[in-house]
Formats: C-alpha cells, sequence, structure tokens
C-alpha cells in the first residue's frame, strides 16, 4: 500500500459543455510486506522491489442537447510511462 494516494479533481460547465480533468499521484510502494529495499543479490527473479511512483491526468467533456448527451474522455493526457505493479511470478505474463 502507497503512503500517499492522492485523487483530485475539478468540474466546470458552460451551457450544455461539462468539462472535469482528474490528476492522481501515488507515491513509492514496495511490492514485498516488509516495505525495505532489496539486496540486489536477494532479488533475482525481479518480483520483489519498489514501484516508483506516479502520477496522471485525465481529462473528460459532457456535451448535452435536448434527449441527448456525447460523452468523450482522454486518459493519460500528458503521456506518462509508469508502472503499476510487477508481475506475480518470474519471467512475468
Amino acid at each position: 500500500m502507497p503512503p500517499l494516494n492522492v485523487k483530485t479533481g475539478v468540474s466546470f460547465g458552460y451551457g450544455n459543455l461539462l468539462g472535469w480533468p482528474q490528476y492522481t499521484f501515488v507515491s513509492d510502494q514496495f511490492t514485498n510486506a516488509s516495505n525495505v529495499e532489496q539486496n540486489v543479490n536477494d532479488n533475482l527473479s525481479g518480483i520483489k522491489g519498489e514501484i516508483p511512483a506516479y502520477y496522471i491526468m485525465d481529462h473528460s467533456l459532457s456535451w448535452s442537447y435536448r434527449y441527448f448527451t456525447l460523452e468523450a474522455g482522454t486518459n493519460n493526457v500528458l503521456d506518462v510511462k509508469c508502472f503499476t505493479r510487477r508481475a506475480t511470478g518470474y519471467p512475468g505474463p
């Protein structure tokens, strides 16, 4: 479990157009229960170790007209490269 996990966003609108950017930040975390860095010689499988912090920004738009609503969204707008977990077995999926 990461010590810091922040999810926040704002919404705005003008007439029939609504939008909301969302920001997520997850701090460094470890895959092992002891939450300590592993010695390189103890971790030859690559399963245990640190997952570095990452942030993601998403954006969504909604437009309504009478009985119809059109919605669209973009995930990872800033194209941040990250990973969220390690494989559960070596060499992984």
